[in-house]
C-alpha cells in the first residue's frame, strides 16, 4: 500500500522490519520489494547495492541470484559504469541459468561498446 502510494522511505522501513532470518523465501521477496522502493524513489544506486546484497547473500540459489545481479548490471548499464556492469555480466554467465545466455550477449555488446569508445578516444587524442 506504501508504496503504491509512492512512500518509498516508510514501505522500505516497514519491509525491513518483515524480515525475519527465519523464512529464507520471504525475505529473499522482501528484500527484493526493498531493492524495487529504491530504485522507483530514484536511489539507483543505493537499490543496486540492495542487489548485489541479495545476490551474495543468496548465494546458494542461482536463480535469486542470477535475478539481482541481472538488476544490478542493468542500473550499472543506465548509469555508465560499464566495469561494474560486465562484473555482475561475469558472474550470472557463470551461474548457468536461463539468464546466463543473455548475460553472455550483454558481456559481448559491452565489450564491444567499450572497445568502440577507446578507439574513438585514440583517435581523437592522435588528432
Amino acid at each position: 500500500m506504501l508504496r503504491r502510494q509512492r512512500f518509498y522511505d516508510k514501505a522500505v522501513e516497514n519491509y525491513k522490519k518483515a524480515l525475519t532470518n527465519s523464512d529464507e523465501q520471504l525475505d529473499t521477496q522482501t528484500q527484493f520489494q526493498i531493492a524495487e522502493c529504491l530504485e522507483e524513489k530514484g536511489s539507483r544506486s543505493e537499490a543496486a547495492t540492495q542487489y548485489l546484497d541479495i545476490a551474495y547473500t543468496y548465494s546458494k540459489n542461482k536463480n535469486v541470484s542470477a535475478k539481482a545481479l541481472l538488476k544490478a548490471a542493468s542500473i550499472f548499464t543506465e548509469n555508465g559504469q560499464t566495469d561494474q556492469a560486465m562484473r555482475a555480466y561475469e558472474k550470472i554467465a557463470q551461474l548457468d541459468t536461463e539468464e546466463s545466455v543473455f548475460a553472455e550477449e550483454k558481456l559481448r555488446q559491452l565489450s564491444l561498446n567499450k572497445a568502440n569508445e577507446i578507439e574513438a578516444l585514440q583517435l581523437q587524442t592522435n588528432n
